[in-house]
């Protein structure tokens, strides 16, 4: 007769098994409108997100169970993050008369007034929305994934899913009239998006699949009798290269490119026996890439070829008025999520008048410019302090640094793309980077291969 521990055990394992798939179904379907880039299905996602933490805690309660990762361990990424969110909040509360001069080149002598910092304090709360529900996300795959087990399945679901997006977008590209959820394409037509409108967006998205799968087929290339798994990953992986070809987004697969070639790095390292896997997996990976650039790939090429003078020069002239907008409000910001209302009071002469930048193509600055210098850097310093932990994961943990070294192949093509595009302010691309992030250091540096985590 089990004892009522092992019930205990049991009963809280299939429930976490329940909740983790949940999550995944949330994260797979979150591409599907548009990419999740509206603001209603950041408060429908919020809204469940939240729900489903509530009554995973009212059964851990029920259960007599606890936390599996203790908040201990995150105490200042915990802390930060709050800090986060209320300067958020503050942004949003009207307590002041903020005086905002234009420097735009039709209105210069315009004087905005506002009685919160936001500019639009709505849509900020919609934004506040929006980052609890990553906060959220990230603290529940915490607590899933630190059973290695449930991770590795998390991961290859992951993977799944992205393989499935990426033959959808094939699909969509050359059997359907190349459409966006089967109705015309209103910008970037000729390209494979998926259900994304932008193809940078869905690069980036594919690429944390390519790092995914690269991951697991030189793993398993190093482990005795998973030679079908390997094929099976590395089918995963052309179909992903071949869908990034078919994007044509150079930052998108140079990223990628660089997140995957770490990844196998890392891998090969620490894999057992690494001799005799690296050369075969190097010429197949080499004869592979050839043959997927030569059937799908001149079109980035060429693009790779352009040098495209007059959108470099644009994107330069963009960045340096986004810069002049950050030093008029350095401390405060404009508002979370409010880019896209507020820099059109600084765009000038000579960036030209006929396109409207309501995106930044530059995260980093959007995060500036948004909440000020100092609350901005908060998302890019827990990503770091997130990074550094995967670092000690991976030199220490004796089993299950793999995971680790997939979240740090992750990071880097994320900080790569972020540098010129806006992937991470996608939030089905978001939902997707954190929660590789969270399952790459959720487990122990002291964990066994085979434990007790339910």
């Amino acid at each position: 007769m089990a004892s009522p521990s092992k019930n205990l055990i049991s009963r809280q394992s299939n429930s976490n098994n329940i909740f983790a798939n949940l999550l995944i179904v949330l994260i797979a379907i979150a591409p599907i409108p548009f990419g999740s880039n509206r603001p209603i299905f950041w408060a429908i996602s919020g809204f469940l997100l939240a729900s489903m933490m509530l009554i995973y805690l009212l059964q851990l309660h029920i259960n007599g169970a606890k936390l599996q990762y203790r908040i201990v361990k995150i105490k200042w990424l915990v802390f930060l993050f709050c800090v986060f969110l209320l300067y958020i909040v503050v942004q949003i509360i009207p307590f002041n008369i903020w005086v905002i001069k234009s420097q735009n080149f039709a209105y210069d002598a315009l004087i905005i007034t506002s009685k919160t910092i936001s500019l639009a304090p709505s849509v900020s709360f919609l934004s506040l929305i929006q980052f609890a529900s990553y906060g959220l996300l990230f603290f529940f795959i915490l607590q899933l994934a630190h059973n290695p087990e449930r991770a590795q399945r998390m991961l290859i679901s992951l993977f799944v899913i992205i393989v499935l997006y990426a033959a959808y977008s094939l699909l969509a590209l050359t059997q359907f009239g190349d459409t966006i959820l089967f109705m015309p394409k209103w910008a970037y037509e000729g390209y494979a998006t998926a259900t994304f409108v932008n193809r940078n967006s869905f690069a980036t998205f594919l690429s944390f699949g390519l790092i995914i799968g690269c991951a697991f087929s030189v793993f398993s290339f190093s482990q005795k009798g998973n030679m079908i798994s390997s094929l099976l990953y590395i089918l995963g992986i052309a179909i992903i290269i071949a869908t990034l070809f078919a994007t044509q987004s150079r930052m998108g697969f140079a990223s990628g490119l660089v997140g995957a070639l770490l990844t196998i790095f890392l891998v090969v390292i620490k894999a057992k026996k690494p001799s005799l896997i690296i050369w075969p997996l190097l010429l197949f990976s080499t004869i592979a890439i050839i043959l997927l650039t030569y059937l799908y790939g001149q079109g980035l090429l060429d693009r790779l070829g352009s040098t495209e003078i007059s959108s470099l020069d644009d994107r330069m002239l963009l960045y340096q008025q986004i810069i002049s907008m950050i030093s008029s409000r350095p401390l405060l910001g404009f508002g979370a999520g409010r880019f896209e209302l507020t820099f059109p009071l600084f765009h000038k002469l000579p960036l030209s008048p006929d396109v409207v930048w309501d995106l930044a193509h530059n995260s980093y600055l959007a995060l500036w410019a948004e909440l000020g210098i100092v609350f901005g850097s908060i998302p890019i310093i827990l990503l770091i302090l997130i990074a550094i932990r995967a670092i000690k994961i991976y030199r220490n943990a004796q089993y299950h640094w793999l995971y680790a070294a997939i979240s740090l192949g992750v990071f880097i093509t994320a900080a790569m793309h972020s540098l010129v595009d806006f992937s991470l302010e996608i939030q089905a691309v978001a939902y997707l980077f954190v929660a590789i992030l969270a399952i790459g250091i959720s487990s122990s540096t002291k964990s066994k291969k085979k434990n007790n985590n339910v």
